[in-house]
């Protein structure tokens, strides 16, 4: 069984704090606004799967029936996605006035633009509820 993940930096400047948190199944990364000591989720995105992908919609609603974050669908998976050896040791996060960032190994995979509230994964395809591909925030 792979360990969990949790990694929390809070920003003094824009009083937000991002978590990193993963399972077995998955990593996510979360934006909370800090607001009067109240830690509230402003929006999150998908960093990576740890291995498990799953073929239908369905299947997510049983993994978080379990306590799990919801599992990446296959069809919005790339050659990224997948990091199946991953530890907080390969995790780092920099900020700067407008988003965060996750780095994989000095590799950016997640871009959270908190003043449009968007995440951008390197590890997905395409547009969906897991994010934007990170390609696009190139784009932009």
């Amino acid at each position: 069984m792979k360990g969990e993940i949790f990694i929390s930096d809070f920003n003094e400047e824009v009083n937000k704090t991002l978590v990193v948190e993963g399972d077995e199944h998955t990593i996510w990364a979360y934006v909370l606004n800090s607001l009067d000591g109240q830690n509230n989720i402003e929006f999150q995105g998908f960093l990576c799967s740890r291995g498990t992908l799953v073929e239908e919609e369905s299947e997510i609603g049983d993994y978080i029936d379990q306590g799990f974050a919801p599992p990446l669908l296959r069809s919005f998976s790339n050659e990224y996605s997948v990091q199946e050896e991953i530890t907080a040791n390969n995790i780092s996060i920099f900020w700067d006035k407008e988003k965060v960032g996750v780095l994989v190994d000095e590799v950016t995979y997640l871009i959270l633009d908190y003043t449009n509230k968007v995440a951008y994964s390197k590890g997905v395809l395409e547009e969906s509820p897991y994010g934007r591909p990170l390609m696009d925030f190139v784009m932009e």
